[in-house]
């Protein structure tokens, strides 16, 4: 049999062994095209030793070669799939869930900033950070959805708690000038426009928008400075570690009793409406009943 019979045989024998439909038509063209192009019809009058004839014969061993290689290679990549199938398999089949997450309580203070009806019985403990992205992310996006579905309803009420992060250089000076503005009843005003102005954290943020919100400006100075504040936040901070909180935004939902929210619910990142939805339903159905 000549080299281009082979040639044609091996072709047809290496496609009927591949399992993929789509690798067979691929290959079919490769191979179909190469073949074609070695039976590219030569003049008779060429002799058997002709040149073009020798370098006819060696392309078509080159190419039988490649071949076989391309065919051992793919039954290897098949063997090694099929390996590793049975690992991921085993590993679906050994895998345990995830632990559900352990509800806490959670202290609440009397000088915590709070939004809301103080007499709804259902609360959200916030962490903040004013410098975290996803903490703006979070006030832009889901929390006035929350707001306006549950806090301005009276269902529930909101409190906030500084958690400034380590490397977050602004984020403590910005919760200080929101606890002042507070004490002028303007904490939530000052709360809005940090957020919407994150990337111009600092002094000179912080006593523009005291003088846009009208705050006795002699009195957000001197508070600022005080020890008293950042004290405040560092309490909340190591108050939040003892809890488990490790990062911003991080929320509590449950049910207050006795001044401490009780039984409740993490939810971690800047997460949407749902995510909250989800506890603060059943929760506000058991009043209900």
């Amino acid at each position: 049999m000549s080299n281009r019979g082979i040639l044609m045989g091996m072709r047809d024998q290496f496609l009927a062994e591949q399992s993929s439909d789509y690798t067979k038509t691929i290959l079919r063209s490769v191979v179909g095209w190469v073949v074609g192009c070695l039976m590219i019809p030569i003049p008779l009058a060429l002799s058997q030793d002709s040149p073009m004839l020798q370098f006819e014969e060696k392309t078509d061993v080159f190419i039988l070669r490649q071949l076989i290689e391309i065919q051992n290679e793919l039954r290897d990549l098949r063997k090694e799939m099929t390996d590793l199938r049975r690992v991921v398999d085993k590993s679906i089949e050994t895998a345990t869930p995830p632990e559900a997450a352990t509800p806490v309580n959670v202290k609440l203070e009397n000088d915590d900033p709070v939004l809301g009806n103080r007499e709804a019985k259902v609360a959200v403990v916030e962490f903040t950070d004013y410098e975290c992205p996803f903490c703006e992310q979070y006030h832009t996006e889901t929390f006035p959805q929350l707001k306006k579905e549950f806090i301005d309803t009276g269902k529930v009420q909101y409190i906030l708690r500084d958690f400034p992060l380590n490397f977050h250089t602004k984020a403590k000076g910005a919760a200080i000038a929101a606890n002042c503005a507070g004490n002028q009843n303007a904490y939530w005003k000052m709360n809005d426009l940090l957020f919407s102005q994150q990337s111009e954290l600092g002094e000179a943020l912080y006593h523009k928008s005291a003088q846009f919100l009208g705050l006795n400006m002699e009195q957000f100075l001197a508070c600022s400075k005080l020890d008293d504040q950042a004290q405040e936040v560092n309490a909340d901070v190591t108050y939040g570690h003892q809890i488990g909180v490790n990062g911003t935004p991080t929320f509590f939902v449950g049910r207050i009793q006795n001044g401490q929210l009780v039984d409740a619910m993490e939810i971690s990142g800047a997460l949407g409406l749902e995510a909250f939805s989800n506890i603060i339903g059943p929760l506000l159905k058991e009043d209900e009943t």
